[in-house]
């Protein structure tokens, strides 16, 4: 029995200890914290990878800094309807100035406004192509941070994101936004494609949420068969080449056309103000439309073409790019500023060139000399 006893006492020394063994519980998402009050370093998420296929939707903002507020200025939609609404879109961008504390504009013609509430400014409806819906423009005010590129740099990754396309670093900042110098220092410009999902509004600094939208719901659309008979008319008068087709304009679209090819001709009327006839900034603009870099002053004042445009001094210009190509021509006249621009596939619009300089010759506007 002795003997028993001191092998049952053996072998439970032999037997090892207990392991001590830990386990982490998730806390609830809306349990308080006291860490909660002051923001955390988070780390960078994974970029998804974006959908397949051609991006069907387009963005274009700004971001703007303001005496005592950071303004962000977004336009989204399906990418032909933002791309027909392009130059005015950015023209509007451009144009937008600081009278105290808050953005001042002048609404352009055609556009409808609506004042808003909360973090949101205004909502403007940016007309589109007939039997669209239109374009919505929000206008939201946010404090500002103290490190303004970071705050560009997280906005815009934001909107990447809701484009589903992956966020960049802080040395591509400069070659995916372009400056906005006449809006104020350090305001830049937001033009990505994507496939946008729905997103969210700017968040506060420090990571708080935002207070719903206070924004009126729209009026009713107008019925279909009314929206058909939807005309916009233009002072602008031309000859329309042989081949080639009208299609309807806009308010702000004074002119539209497309060639048998597919190439298409725009025509817009502007306010002069700020940098709308500055020629290296529209030019520079539209390079960017088809994949060029940006010009120099001096090689396009080697580029440029002086012709007359509606009675006054224009100019003409010629960007050939990949895959595209974009003749332009711009003059001032009696405080506005005209665009007009055939863009499409390379050799189509090689094939047009001397279409679009008679088309461009053409012009008249009613009640006055050619």
């Amino acid at each position: 029995m002795v003997a028993l006893a001191l092998c049952i006492v053996a072998l439970a020394g032999c037997r090892p200890e207990e392991e001590v063994r830990t386990y982490r519980i998730a806390k609830p998402a809306d349990a308080p914290s006291a860490a909660s009050e002051t923001p955390q370093p988070v780390a960078p998420e994974t970029a998804a990878k974006p959908p397949s296929g051609e991006p069907t939707d387009r963005m274009i903002g700004s971001i703007v800094p303001g005496p005592s507020q950071a303004w962000f200025f977004k336009a989204v939609g399906p990418k032909a309807a933002i791309d027909d609404a392009a130059d005015a879109v950015t023209a509007f961008l451009a144009s937008v100035r600081f009278e105290g504390d808050k953005p001042k504009w002048e609404t352009p013609e055609g556009w409808t406004e609506e004042e808003a509430g909360g973090m949101r400014l205004a909502t403007l409806k940016v007309p589109a192509e007939e039997g669209t819906e239109s374009i919505e423009m929000s206008v939201i005010g946010l404090p500002l941070v103290g490190d303004w590129d970071a705050q560009v740099l997280d906005n815009a990754n934001r909107w990447r994101k809701q484009l589903q396309q992956p966020p960049l670093a802080a040395e591509a900042i400069g070659d995916e936004l372009k400056p906005l110098a006449d809006v104020a220092e350090g305001a830049v410009l937001f033009d990505t494609v994507g496939w946008f999902d729905g997103g969210t509004m700017a968040p506060f600094a420090g990571g708080a949420a935002p207070f719903a939208s206070a924004t009126p719901p729209a009026a009713p659309a107008a019925p279909a068969a009314e929206q058909r008979e939807m005309k916009y008319q233009s002072e602008l008068q031309s000859t329309t080449p042989d081949g080639w087709t009208e299609e309807p304009g806009s308010a702000m679209r004074k002119a539209s056309l497309r060639t048998p090819g597919g190439a298409v001709l725009t025509g817009f009327a502007f306010p002069l103000t700020g940098a709308m006839g500055d020629r290296l900034e529209n030019v520079n603009r539209w390079r960017g439309e088809i994949g060029l870099e940006p010009t120099t002053a001096d090689e396009l004042e080697a580029q440029t073409e002086e012709m007359k445009l509606l009675g006054s001094d224009g100019a003409y210009f010629e960007m050939v790019g990949e895959t595209e190509t974009t003749h332009a021509a711009m003059v001032e006249r009696e405080g506005q500023v005209w665009f007009f621009k055939l863009r499409g596939p390379v050799e189509e619009v090689a094939n047009e060139r001397d279409a679009f300089k008679k088309w461009l010759e053409s012009l008249s506007l009613e009640g006055a000399e050619k």
